[in-house]
């Protein structure tokens, strides 16, 4: 064949090396001791004319993992003309949906629409995946859905794809349009009130003679539907679902065309006191609890400390959705889990707090004013329980800290105590999160002016915090070989990452520490 080929592989994880009839054809990544992961790669390599036979052609995939899933994983897999290929990855290229899931939350729950399925499938007791050791957050609803009567005829709406769907920009209300049918979807976590709460609206905008609104749910409980009313959420004793979900039903007001809006709220008492109830019942009570729901969300976004005169229509859209994310992924929970900002929310992987990805977030709400977010952010790294790692003993060598610290060296429980992920080659040991959070209180010290703040923390930032650079600067200089950002296990690598950091971090710890007019500021140099 005289036509020039490429052989599409999808993408693989980690790293690969492909041989076509025992000649290699393309690599990807890089295997160990090098190890570089490419696994969001398309794999694309072309054929080299004269090797592929008429028949009996091989392909042989040498495929490293470093951990988790791995191999081919993903399409499109085959043979292709180059000049069709270069038309599939202009069509490939293009602006797309890539998340198949829509998810808000309230810092208390997070409910899961999927779009590929039109239906929300889940409903979790936390937003993070583990509360401690062992300790799973479940998932109450597996499947939900709406379906409406419209003159004597049936929909289901998981059955039908929605004309449009996204959030409420800058919110986290997620809103499906069926236009044919006239029908709207609302499904949103409120932050209206301080308790785990799902509220689900359907609402019929075009007139019919008769219409009727239905809802069905399985759930760990078992199925729930919109008959199942409760008359009294006073009797809420234990955490059974039907137990806590009502119902509210609008109908036309000249008292024709059957029902117009039914509302449906699921709770999951945290604690089943009579204020979280009573709240739970006024809420289910408020006719404009949507519309009330824009409105914090309006009040929020108008809070920053950013001007937006200069952007264009479409990154102010970016830049409200951006940070309502930021909003829906701090946890609200009381205790030792308030304030943590996860590093994603579900149904993502990594629904956890790591400090990397937590700083990044705390200085965003610097920068732009939340003071009050950011502040509850680093006391939940502050007060977290840590000091596994002190000492840590892998193949005959000490890893560990070797000092008593208060960051985590990876990430964190739901509950605050510390945690990283371990494999043959023993934990991840990070040092780059105490560099990094240096910079994020210091900033927080100097925009905010939270003297207090530095003041009844300093101790600790200096000697748990800072100290522990200072002991980690090894013979050439810099901080000694660690796990680091791209969390290599042990016995990890010099990464300059982690150095830059800890320099241009403690820079500005102590430039915000200096404006709390503490003299001993320069013993975080």
């Amino acid at each position: 064949m005289n036509e020039d080929l490429i052989l599409l592989l999808g993408s693989i994880d980690d790293a690969d090396e492909t041989y076509l009839n025992g000649s290699k054809i393309g690599e990807t990544g890089k295997f160990p001791p090098e190890r570089r992961t490419e696994w969001t790669t398309l794999r694309a390599y072309p054929v080299p004319k004269g090797l592929l036979k008429t028949k009996n052609n091989v392909i042989a995939v040498r495929v490293c993992d470093f951990g988790f899933d791995g191999g081919i994983f993903k399409a499109p897999i085959g043979l292709i003309l180059k000049k069709d290929f270069n038309i599939k990855m202009t069509e490939i290229t293009k602006p797309h949906r890539s998340a198949k899931e829509l998810v808000s939350s309230n810092g208390l729950t997070a409910i899961v629409y999927s779009v590929e399925n039109h239906k929300l499938i889940s409903m979790y007791e936390h937003i993070y995946k583990i509360a401690s050791p062992g300790n799973y957050t479940k998932n109450i609803i597996h499947d939900a859905n709406f379906i409406v009567e419209l003159d004597g005829k049936k929909y289901d709406l998981s059955e039908i794809p929605e004309d449009e769907v996204s959030y409420i920009n800058g919110t986290n209300i997620i809103f499906a349009n069926y236009k044919k049918l006239g029908v709207q979807i609302f499904l949103f976590a409120p932050f209206q009130i301080d308790a785990p709460v799902m509220v689900a609206i359907c609402k019929i905008n075009k007139k019919y003679r008769q219409s009727k609104i239905y809802f069905r749910a399985n759930t760990i409980y078992g199925e729930i539907t919109s008959e199942d009313i409760l008359s009294d959420v006073f009797e809420i004793q234990q955490l059974q679902i039907k137990k806590v979900i009502k119902t509210k039903t609008v109908k036309r007001s000249d008292g024709t065309g059957g029902e117009v809006e039914k509302r449906v709220f699921i709770a999951i008492p945290s604690s089943s006191t009579k204020e979280e109830i009573q709240k739970f019942s006024e809420l289910t009570e408020n006719d404009n609890i949507l519309n009330d729901e824009i409105k914090f969300w309006n009040n929020f976004i108008k809070r920053p400390n950013f001007n937006l005169e200069n952007l264009t229509k479409k990154e102010i859209e970016l830049f409200k959705q951006s940070l309502a994310v930021i909003k829906m992924a701090q946890c609200r929970e009381k205790g030792s889990p308030y304030g943590q900002i996860l590093a994603s929310l579900p149904p993502g992987e990594w629904t956890y707090t790591w400090v990397r990805d937590g700083v990044y977030a705390i200085n965003a709400l610097i920068e732009l004013g939340y003071f009050n977010e950011a502040r509850a952010a680093l006391e939940f790294m502050l007060k977290a329980k840590v000091g596994t790692y002190k000492n840590f003993i892998h193949k005959g060598k000490d890893y560990g800290v070797k000092k008593d610290y208060k960051i985590t060296v990876c990430k964190y429980y739901g509950n605050g105590i510390e945690e990283s992920d371990h494999n043959e080659d023993g934990p991840n040991i990070e040092l780059d999160g105490f560099g990094l959070f240096l910079w994020a209180f210091g900033n927080y010290v100097e925009k905010s002016g939270d003297l207090d703040f530095a003041i009844t923390y300093w101790d600790t930032v200096t000697t748990k915090i800072a100290d522990v650079l200072i002991s980690s600067i090894d013979n050439y200089g810099v901080i000694r070989a660690e796990s680091g950002p791209w969390e290599r296990h042990l016995p990890g690598k010099h990464y300059a990452y982690t150095t830059i950091a800890a320099i241009k971090r403690v820079k500005i710890a102590r430039k915000g520490c200096r404006a709390s007019k503490r003299e001993d500021s320069r013993k975080i140099l």
